[in-house]
C-alpha cells in the first residue's frame, strides 16, 4: 500500500469525502480515518479515528494521507541489462520492484526499455 498526501483543503471537503466512502490515514500511516454509518444507531459519531470517534483530529486534515493505487503491470517485451554498458537482451518484464524489473522467468534486471512496435514484430516473426 502506497500512501500519499490526500490534498485536503477544507473541513467541508473532508466531511463530503468521508461520507462518500473515502478512507484516509494519519501522517504516520498507522491510523485509519473513515465514515461508518452504523455508529449513528448507537448515538455515536459515524466519523471514526481507528475504532474511536473522530474529534480533535479534524484540524490536522492537511497532513492526512490516502492510498494511491499501484500501476497495474502487464507483461511487456523489453531490452534488459544489469549495466548501462552491457549488451542488452530481450525478456518479458512483468513487474517493477524497488530492486529493478522482474521478468516472467524470475530474473531481476536493473535496466528495462520496452521494445518498439517494429522491434517486437521483428522478434515475434523470427
Amino acid at each position: 500500500m502506497k500512501l500519499v498526501n490526500a490534498g485536503l483543503t477544507s473541513d467541508i471537503e473532508v466531511y463530503d469525502r468521508l461520507k462518500n466512502g473515502d478512507v484516509f490515514y494519519t501522517s504516520d500511516g498507522r491510523t485509519r480515518i473513515y465514515y461508518d454509518a452504523s455508529y449513528l444507531a448507537k448515538g455515536d459519531t459515524p466519523f471514526r479515528f481507528g475504532n474511536r470517534p473522530l474529534m480533535c483530529t479534524w484540524s490536522y486534515f492537511s497532513h492526512w494521507l490516502k492510498e494511491e493505487s499501484e500501476p497495474e503491470w502487464k507483461p511487456c517485451f523489453c531490452w534488459v541489462a544489469d549495466s548501462s554498458s552491457e549488451s542488452k537482451v530481450i525478456d518479458i518484464i512483468i513487474t517493477n520492484e524497488n530492486s529493478g524489473f522482474r521478468s516472467i522467468t524470475g530474473c531481476c534486471w536493473k535496466y528495462a526499455i520496452p521494445l518498439t512496435r517494429e522491434e517486437a514484430e521483428k522478434y515475434i516473426n523470427e
